[in-house]
């Protein structure tokens, strides 16, 4: 059964597992904020940022290398199309650079956090401000969440069938792409049927008040420097 590793959690024992979600969101968001934001020399210090993060957590490199070829496809467009507008190699470079700065940042992200613990830590956040909705909107978040990787794992699987039946998008292109969408969409929805039915033949409650994990120091250690990164990025950069 094909299977992808984008968008997956991965099992394991690193600093960014052990991180609460939400600490882990902020820093994203930040460095997010600040990738967008940021000009010249700036863009390559903080590309290396997460390739660094990376290769502390042992993120297998070769393997989502494979699964982001659209993305790499997608940030050499912008390179050359950059370089015949702004006529520069280095601006040209920054912009490439930081689509995929973006790009992994998600990918670690979504590799070390699994949706219910974003769910659970958004929701008791949340239930300071909204009271008991906020399960109902943590709930939407983590069936949201769940699906992505589900979605991947469909379009995966249905490609290497018609792998498998030599079939090839070359010949008739609109027929095959129409055969294929409707395809992936129903089997979307026969895996979200499933999922739904799981989740009912548990007695599962959206509004069920759940535990989060706890803040720990280093924790609360990355949500002020999140948030200070934050601040810098628009006075500096």
């Amino acid at each position: 059964m094909a299977c992808v590793m984008m968008f997956h959690y991965r099992n394991s024992d690193n600093f960014m597992t052990r991180m609460n979600p939400m600490a882990k969101f902020l820093a994203l968001i930040s460095y997010s904020l600040a990738v967008t934001s940021a000009e010249g020399i700036y863009i390559y210090a903080l590309f290396m940022l997460p390739f660094i993060v990376a290769a502390i957590i042992r993120l297998p490199f070769k393997d989502y290398a494979k699964e982001s070829i659209f993305f790499i496809f997608l940030s050499l467009f912008i390179f050359f199309t950059s370089i015949i507008s702004q006529k520069s190699l280095f601006l040209a470079s920054s912009d490439a650079l930081s689509l995929l700065s973006l790009v992994f940042s998600a990918i670690i992200f979504s590799d070390t956090t699994l949706p219910d613990e974003i769910s659970r830590s958004l929701g008791s956040i949340l239930f300071h401000v909204i009271g008991k909705y906020a399960y109902y909107i943590s709930s939407a978040l983590e069936m949201t969440l769940s699906m992505i990787p589900v979605i991947a794992d469909s379009i995966s699987q249905i490609l290497e069938a018609r792998k498998a039946r030599l079939a090839s998008f070359v010949r008739h292109p609109l027929r095959n792409l129409v055969s294929f969408t409707i395809q992936a969409v129903s089997d979307l929805f026969d895996k979200v049927e499933i999922y739904t039915d799981a989740l009912y033949s548990r007695g599962y409650d959206a509004g069920k008040r759940r535990s989060a994990m706890r803040y720990r120091l280093s924790d609360i250690f990355v949500i002020v420097l999140s948030i200070t990164c934050l601040i810098l990025s628009f006075v500096i950069l």
